[in-house]
């Protein structure tokens, strides 16, 4: 697919996690391409380094020939006056400019009931754990937290965190997501309905979890 869909001066932004990690480590047969490569959110803190979003990003750039650039921050700050200081850094400004100019988007869907999504213990307190719960959210996109019927939680951990606004996501031609497994049927669906995925790769089975969940009451009617 990405040999399909991937042109010359394409700027591909990537997520972090154990799932896109997996997925760049077994790429094979990619032809080189003239792109960019850029993380879409800040660093998640205590994880495997091959799961970071920059080794994701230095991963494919290698892959594709391409040109890479790395992100010096973490996801979630304590304080919206950090992160703010952080966006406007003099670092950071190549990495704003690259988010404006985004063509395709390869993320992972985070789910809150699944291991890998476990970093955040060390990164969210518990107000925002709080927060989540009472919002009912289902997962996340680049740490942007949503729920079931695709609303995008609006919140002080918005303000605090480093990632690219997923609302940008929806104007791009390809926003590809990569998850699988039952604990994330829910996390899927929250973002297809909020389409802030239009590519969804999958296996078998958690695509026949998808529309068997989909036929029933409550994810017809959205209801939380």
């Amino acid at each position: 697919m990405l040999n399909r869909v991937v042109k010359d001066k394409d700027v591909i932004g990537l997520a972090w996690g154990t799932t896109l990690g997996n997925m760049v480590s077994r790429l094979s047969d990619i032809t080189p391409k003239n792109v960019e490569c850029v993380p879409l959110v800040g660093g998640p803190g205590e994880m495997n380094v091959e799961f970071h979003v920059n080794a994701i990003v230095y991963k494919l750039t290698e892959i594709f020939a391409g040109k890479s650039y790395f992100i010096d921050a973490v996801a979630v700050y304590r304080s919206s006056e950090t992160t703010q200081e952080i966006l406007n850094a003099s670092f950071m400004k190549k990495i704003l400019e690259l988010w404006q100019n985004l063509t395709i988007a390869i993320v992972g869907i985070g789910s809150q009931t699944s291991s890998s999504n476990m970093v955040w213990s060390g990164i969210l307190g518990e107000s925002d754990r709080n927060l989540l719960e009472e919002h009912k959210v289902v997962g996340d996109i680049c740490s942007r937290f949503y729920t079931l019927s695709g609303e995008l939680i609006e919140s002080d951990l918005s303000e605090r965190t480093v990632s690219i606004e997923i609302e940008k996501l929806k104007n791009l031609n390809y926003s590809i997501g990569v998850a699988y497994s039952k604990d994330k049927v829910d996390s899927i669906i929250g973002a297809m309905k909020g389409k802030f995925i239009n590519v969804l790769v999958t296996d078998e089975k958690t695509a026949l979890e998808i529309v068997e969940a989909m036929d029933t009451p409550e994810i017809e009617s959205g209801r939380q």
